[in-house]
């Protein structure tokens, strides 16, 4: 996701965003392996709004768990950054709530750490730009915070 930029505290390890245009899952899995055999300490995956265009629910949640996978062989700590409401009419909305709500569900279930941007963002202009999708920086600013909280909390998978 643009933007997004993670402080860290002296001394601690860097940290590392990636920010890949117009990436779906598949595309976010392949990142990871391109990274080999590395080990992290912590991996926050976020996607789902390019993936909902195919209109296959099901192959999208089956890429998610893939992606989980490869990231829990390279991670104790997995974090997935939920969807954000775009307003692109009911079609994209309905779909992307869908999938907020899965994801939701899946990694409460699967011991998965999970951002839900969807109650961040709805209802709140001025964190979206005028292209409905993409954060403000004030929006970008808020999901770095909301990750960063993420990170340092003991709610996320072991």
């Amino acid at each position: 996701m643009r933007h997004v930029k993670l402080a860290r505290p002296l001394g601690a390890p860097a940290a590392v965003v990636r920010c890949i245009p117009g990436a779906r899952v598949p595309d976010i899995e392949g990142n990871l392996r391109a990274l080999g055999q590395h080990s992290f300490s912590k991996i926050v995956v976020h996607a789902g709004a390019n993936d909902i265009r195919l209109r296959q629910s099901e192959v999208t949640k089956n890429n998610f768990k893939e992606v989980f996978k490869l990231a829990k062989a390279m991670s104790d700590v997995v974090i997935f950054s939920g969807p954000l409401p775009m307003r692109r009419g009911d079609i994209t909305y309905s779909r992307l709530w869908s999938l907020n709500r899965w994801m939701s569900r899946w990694c409460s279930k699967n011991n998965v750490g999970f951002i839900d941007n969807w109650r961040t963002f709805e209802g709140k202009p001025g964190l979206l730009g005028r292209d409905g999708v993409h954060p403000t920086r004030e929006g970008a600013a808020l999901i770095s915070c909301s990750i960063a909280h993420s990170l340092r909390s003991d709610l996320v998978s072991r």
